[in-house]
């Protein structure tokens, strides 16, 4: 199962998806990424709808269902790109 949703919060084309969901429904993997991006590159290359490229990867982080509470962060994109320097 994914879930789409967009964050208008601080950025119009920041967007989520919720998949991995654990056997018993209590967690999952939430990623933030670009969603303008994303659709772009998906048009660009004519791959499927709900294809995620990885370059607009914001955040990788396990959440807590249905709350969506942060409960480990696994990637960080500003955190990566420091650690190539």
């Amino acid at each position: 199962m994914i879930v789409t949703t967009s964050i208008h919060a601080q950025q119009s084309a920041e967007a989520e998806k919720i998949r991995d969901i654990s056997p018993d429904g209590k967690f999952a993997m939430r990623i933030l990424y670009d969603g303008e991006t994303n659709k772009q590159l998906i048009e660009g290359d004519n791959s499927e709808p709900n294809k995620l490229f990885s370059e607009t990867n914001k955040a990788i982080e396990l959440v807590t269902l249905p709350a969506k509470n942060k409960v480990l962060p696994l990637f960080a994109a500003s955190k990566a790109i420091n650690s190539l320097k």
